[in-house]
This record gives C-alpha cells, structure tokens and sequence, in this order.
C-alpha cells in the first residue's frame, strides 16, 4: 500500500525503535495507544515507510460504523495488499482461513489497523474475533499485527485489561503521549 511520505518527523526514535522491534521478534501483535493528536498515525505511516519494499502493507482505517462495515474495509484493505480474492464477501470464519492460508505463502507482512477503538466500541465483538486470529492464524505467519487507537479508556478496557481477549499478547505496548 502505498502511503505518502510526510515530512518534519521528530522525536519518536524510541517508539520506532519498539515498533521495529517488535517487527524483528514476529509473528506477534503491537497496540499502540493514546489520546488523539499526539501522533499515533504519524508514527504508524512513519514505520510502515521504513519498512522497505519487499514488506506488503495492509493499513485500515476504522470507523465508527457497523461491524460489517469495519470488516469489509478490512477484508478490501488485505485483497489489495496480499492479492487474495473473495475476503470481502467471505464470514470471518472464511476469511480466517483465507488469511490462514495467505499469509502463510506472501512472507513479510504489516497488518495495521488504526483507530481500532472506533471499531471495539461499535462493536466489542472484533477483540474476540481478533483473539482468535492472533491465537491461531499469526503464529505460523511471518505477520505483525498492530492496533491503534485514541479512545485510551476503551483500550484499557477492551484490549489491555486483564479480563480483555487479547490481554497479555502483544509484543509490545506502546503508549504514545505528547511531544515536548
């Protein structure tokens, strides 16, 4: 996916030291979070253009907006970055093991999907969805999956707390606060 370069991009060694990090010890999973504008997005475009070009790339935007929705951006997102037909329209037990099989054969692959807090709090369901995924799909992958989001309460409730699906699988967790 190509994503344009911006430009004026300071301070953040450290959070792109974690995010390449967690790029070297995948498969996995990396939540990256805090309150909005201080960056998240920036940061997220900065790594994936550091990446170089033999990484495929499926960056997804969410929105507040129906779970099928979401999905379906989703699914498009990943169709058009690892070549694989048929996930829009598949159920996400489907494109689970489309993706299963997919991600097996492409190699090198960056699954971001941003304000992903917009998707939990329309519908918390995704966590789950997602749990499976990390837990059955990524760790034969050479995948990393990153979660971003603005919403800090939902992430701490929905995705980082101890009673989360995804609690305690991530790589890395990354809390993004202002620069200064």
């Amino acid at each position: 996916m190509p994503v344009t370069r911006l430009y004026g991009f300071v301070d953040r060694e450290d959070e792109m030291r974690a995010l390449n990090d967690a790029w070297s010890a995948r498969p996995g999973l990396v939540i990256v979070y805090g309150r909005r504008r201080v960056g998240k997005t920036r940061l997220l475009i900065e790594w994936i253009n550091s990446l170089g070009s033999g990484v495929r790339v499926a960056y997804y935007q969410a929105v507040p907006a129906r779970h099928e929705v979401n999905l379906r951006g989703l699914a498009r997102a990943l169709e058009a970055s690892l070549g694989v037909h048929g996930l829009s329209r598949a159920s996400f037990e489907e494109a689970d093991a489309l993706l299963n099989l997919a991600l097996r054969d492409v190699g090198d692959v960056a699954l971001v999907i941003d304000e992903f807090t917009y998707w939990v709090r329309s519908a918390p369901r995704v966590v789950g969805e997602l749990q499976r995924f990390a837990d059955h799909v990524l760790p034969g992958t050479k995948a990393l999956l990153v979660l971003a989001g603005s919403l800090v309460g939902v992430m701490h409730r929905d995705v980082l707390g101890g009673g989360a699906p995804l609690y305690g699988r991530s790589l890395r967790r990354i809390r993004l606060g202002g620069l200064g």
